[in-house]
């Protein structure tokens, strides 16, 4: 289980991805790294209900393809069999997740997700995700 800040960072970085985290003042001196073109964020945010099987199917068939390309991934999910959200993160080939908080009664449920890696294919990431929704 993760520690009460964790899910508030994690929620607070989807629920505002627009925020500039742009450093004010901030000299981007570049010395002695260089930046790889074929690393990118794909965000998918979707209203509905997931299927907890079919979602967590699909999460691990991602992790197997993309693994070693996958830095970084984390969510906030609304699962047909709960009425808590769902929070996940991973790196590379490791996931975990646990119960968030409850949906409020009127609620809209909201999933976002947000992956970075290498050679990314969102295409093939929102097609997957949206195969898993009730």
């Amino acid at each position: 289980m993760f520690p009460e800040f964790f899910y508030s960072f994690v929620l607070h970085a989807l629920i505002f991805p627009n925020i500039s985290t742009e450093h004010k003042g901030h000299h981007h001196h570049h010395h002695d790294h260089v930046h790889d073109s074929a690393v990118s964020s794909v965000s998918i945010v979707a209203e509905g209900t997931l299927d907890l099987d079919e979602v967590d199917d699909w999460l691990e068939r991602v992790i197997e393809e993309k693994g070693d390309d996958l830095y970084r991934m984390k969510g906030v999910l609304s699962v047909d069999s709960s009425d808590q959200r769902y929070v996940f993160q991973g790196v590379h080939s490791m996931l975990d997740g646990c119960p968030g908080k409850t949906w409020e009664p009127n609620e809209k449920r909201i999933n976002k997700l947000v992956f970075i890696g290498r050679n990314l294919d969102e295409t093939a990431l929102k097609k997957g995700f949206k195969g898993c929704l009730v």
